[in-house]
């Protein structure tokens, strides 16, 4: 059951840390791979997910979102406690990702003008201009 759980954490660690680093590395400002467009971002993050998969699921079921295991504890595949657990384990794992990232690329701030690409890194939102209605 811990090796589950630490499976958890990890993966969902690797998964933020591949996923949100390509988005870093795309929208950021004098990067290698500055503006290499949506196909770039949409392949990073399956491969993100194929890398945090097959390292964790041997040993781990490599649920890495707290929404599927909420979904198998309602329909009882799964244990309240052990779900709570692997719920803390994701979360704490796409903390440190989120972190690793925001540290990798901390340099690449300065050389990003608009504030709205470095939030693209770790959270998504509308491609729409924004308005003033």
């Amino acid at each position: 059951m811990t090796l589950q759980i630490l499976g958890e954490f990890l993966g969902t660690f690797i998964l933020v840390l591949l996923g949100n680093g390509v988005v870093a590395a795309n929208v950021l400002g004098k990067t290698k791979s500055e503006n290499a467009g949506w196909v770039t971002i949409a392949i990073g993050w399956g491969l993100a997910v194929a890398v945090a998969v097959w390292v964790v699921g041997f040993f781990s079921p490599a649920y890495l979102n707290p929404a599927l295991v909420i979904g198998f504890l309602v329909l009882g595949k799964i244990k309240i406690g052990l779900a709570l657990a692997f719920i803390v384990a994701e979360f704490l794992g796409a903390m440190l990702g989120a972190v690793a990232v925001w540290l990798h690329y901390y340099p690449h701030w300065e050389e990003t003008k608009d504030s709205s690409l470095i939030l693209a890194s770790f959270a998504t939102a509308p491609a729409l201009p924004r308005s003033s209605v």
